[in-house]
């Protein structure tokens, strides 16, 4: 408000945010956002639909996926970002959920509009905590994607990084996560 009452819209503003809702103190912040000439969200999501509620509590999938629509209405010069960790209820996700947010136009595309980062607490959530098993089917799901997209080489770069390290190490936490889980 202060930034708006001084006429500051050179100001870039970046916010951190689970997206669920674009009112602030009663007020649409896009109406405010909308004045300023360089805003950035990052909005966390750690998959969609059923699969983000489940991971994320507190995600309502369809308010986030209307929110994203009115926000590139009503601000389309907004730089919109997703910032996903990784873990294991969303490492064998993360492709459909990448294609999924560039067929809706959710983000460009690119590397850093999909942000990535890895889960390492609780151990039992790490992708390090997979067993070979699962490991492999991981890096074929990944691999097999990669050959279906004709995708660009700093993305395949990035995705590589999530096989890179689910191998780095070998945690057993096969009894602890079922207890924890369930």
């Amino acid at each position: 408000d202060m930034l708006v009452e001084k006429k500051r819209f050179d100001v870039d503003l970046t916010y951190n945010t689970n997206f669920s809702n674009l009112k602030f103190f009663n007020r649409d912040i896009c109406k405010t956002w909308k004045q300023f000439n360089n805003i950035t969200v990052k909005a966390s999501l750690d998959g969609i639909k059923e699969r983000g509620e489940y991971i994320r509590k507190g995600l309502v999938w369809k308010d986030f996926f209307n929110n994203r629509f009115y926000l590139h209405k009503e601000v389309p010069h907004c730089n919109f970002k997703i910032f996903v960790t990784v873990q294991i209820f969303n490492v064998l996700h993360l492709l459909e959920m990448y294609t999924y947010l560039t067929k809706f136009k959710f983000i460009d595309g690119s590397t850093t509009s999909f942000h990535l980062s890895f889960l390492e607490q609780p151990k039992i959530y790490d992708i390090r905590s997979l067993t070979k098993d699962f490991k492999q089917k991981v890096t074929k799901t990944y691999s097999e994607f990669k050959e279906q997209h004709n995708l660009p080489v700093e993305l395949k770069q990035h995705f590589n990084k999530v096989l890179i390290y689910m191998n780095e190490k070998d945690y057993d936490t096969r009894s602890l996560f079922k207890d924890t889980t369930q």
